[in-house]
C-alpha cells in the first residue's frame, strides 16, 4: 500500500493488509540453520584423549586405559621433576587404579570414591582429564565470553554445554564402567537417607560449571537484564524502610513479628536473619544441586523461626519476599533462570521443587508490586 503524511505527526495508509500463514505456534527455539552442530565442534580436543589413552570402549579395554593413564601421569611427573615443578599433593593417589566404579553394583561408598577421583584428576594438570577439561573450558570461554557475550548466544551455549557433557561422560565411563549408561540414571541406596540419583549431569556439572560459570552466567544476566533492573529498583527502595513498614507492606502474618512495638527509623534486619544469610550463599554455589540445597535450607530456616503458626503458602510467600528483599542478592532473576535451565527433571520433584516454585513466585510478585511503600 501507500503511506501519506509526516511520521512524527500523523500518517495515513491506503492499501491491503493480509496475514501470512504460519503452521508454527508458540515461542520458537533458536534458528540453528546456519550454525555448526555442537557435536561437531572441538573434535580435535576430544581426539587428544584417544591419542593418549587409546580406544573409547567400555569393558575389556578398561585395564589398558588405566595403564596408559598411569604412564601419562608418570611421564608428566618425570618432566615436572626435571623442570623443578612441585608435584600435585594427590598425585600418588591418582596413579593407582581405584576399585570403585569398576564393577556393578555401584554403592554409596564407591560413588563417593569416584567423585573424589574426578575432582582430584580435574585439578591435577598432569592428568589427561585435567588437560582435556582445560582445553574445553578455554574453547568455550573463547566462543561465548568477553566482548562476544550477547543474549542471542545463550541457546547455543546451553546446547554446546550439553554436547560437551555427553561426550566427556563417554570418556569418563571408560574409566568407571559401573556408572550408568549415557541418557540414563542410576539409583544408589544410602543408609539413613532417601538415596541418591546418579546421572551423567550430576557427575560432570561439579567439574564443568565452576570454571564455565562466569561465561554462562553473563549470558543469563544479559537476557534477564530488564526484569532484574525492576527487581533491583525495588530492593534499593524497600530496604530504606524499617522492618515494621516492610513487613506490613508485604502483608506478613502479624504472629511472626510484633507490630505494636515502637520501631526506630533504622530498625532493619531483625527478623529471619538465618534465612537471609542462607539465601545470600546462592552466589557462592555453581551447580543446580548446590543452589537448590541453598533454597531448601532458606525455607527450613524460615519455617523453624516460629512454631506457633501453620505454614501455608499464603503465609510463606510474604515471608519469602521479605527474606529476598533483605538478602539483597544481585541479579536474582538470572540466578533463577540459570537454575531452571540447567537442573534435571528429577530435581523438581518433592520438597525442593515446591520451594523453588515459591521462590520464583516471590520474585515475580515483587516485579508487580508498587515500588513505593506508603
Amino acid at each position: 500500500g501507500t503511506f501519506y503524511g509526516n511520521y512524527s505527526e500523523c500518517m495515513k495508509f491506503n492499501g491491503e493488509i493480509s496475514s501470512l500463514q504460519d503452521d508454527s505456534f508458540g515461542p520458537q527455539g533458536p534458528d540453528m540453520k546456519y550454525t555448526v552442530d555442537p557435536d561437531m565442534k572441538w573434535r580435535e580436543v576430544f581426539t587428544s584423549w584417544a591419542l593418549v589413552l587409546g580406544g573409547e570402549g567400555v569393558g575389556e579395554g578398561n585395564r589398558q586405559v588405566w595403564d596408559k593413564v598411569a604412564i601419562a601421569i608418570n611421564q608428566a611427573k618425570t618432566e615436572g621433576r626435571e623442570s623443578g615443578t612441585n608435584p600435585h599433593p594427590g598425585l600418588d593417589y591418582l596413579e593407582m587404579i581405584p576399585v570403585a566404579g569398576q564393577q556393578s553394583p555401584l554403592t554409596q561408598d564407591h560413588l563417593k570414591e569416584v567423585e573424589k577421583y574426578l575432582q582430584l584428576s580435574s585439578s591435577c594438570l598432569l592428568h589427561p582429564l585435567a588437560s582435556l577439561l582445560t582445553q574445553l573450558v578455554e574453547a568455550y570461554t573463547a566462543s561465548y565470553g568477553g566482548v562476544r557475550s550477547h543474549p542471542t548466544l545463550l541457546p547455543h551455549a546451553i546446547q554446546e554445554l550439553s554436547s560437551i557433557s555427553c561426550r566427556l561422560y563417554t570418556l569418563v565411563r571408560t574409566l568407571f564402567p559401573a556408572l550408568p549408561p549415557p541418557d540414563s540414571s542410576l539409583w544408589v541406596s544410602t543408609t539413613g537417607t532417601d538415596g541418591i540419583t546418579v546421572t551423567p549431569t550430576s557427575l560432570l556439572h561439579p567439574l564443568l560449571l565452576p570454571p564455565l560459570h562466569p561465561t554462562l552466567f553473563m549470558l543469563y544476566a544479559l537476557r534477564e537484564a530488564k526484569p532484574d533492573s525492576i527487581y533491583w529498583e525495588r530492593i534499593l527502595r524497600w530496604n530504606k524502610h524499617p522492618d515494621k513498614a516492610l513487613l506490613m507492606f508485604l502483608d506478613v502474618d502479624t504472629k511472626l513479628y510484633h507490630p505494636e512495638e515502637e520501631h526506630q527509623h533504622r530498625d532493619r534486619d531483625k527478623y529471619f536473619l538465618n534465612a537471609i544469610n542462607t539465601l545470600q550463599q546462592i552466589k557462592t554455589t555453581f551447580t543446580p544441586q548446590n543452589k537448590l540445597a541453598v533454597v531448601l535450607a532458606m525455607f527450613k530456616a524460615i519455617t523453624s523461626a516460629s512454631s506457633s503458626i501453620t505454614w501455608s503458602m499464603d503465609t510463606l510467600l510474604p515471608v519469602c519476599m521479605y527474606v529476598v528483599v533483605r538478602a539483597r542478592v544481585l541479579q536474582l532473576g538470572a540466578e533463577l533462570a540459570m537454575l531452571q535451565d540447567l537442573m534435571e527433571t528429577y530435581l523438581f520433584q518433592g520438597e525442593q521443587g515446591i520451594m523453588l516454585t515459591t521462590l520464583l513466585a516471590a520474585y515475580h510478585q515483587m516485579l508487580r508490586e508498587s515500588v513505593f511503600i506508603n
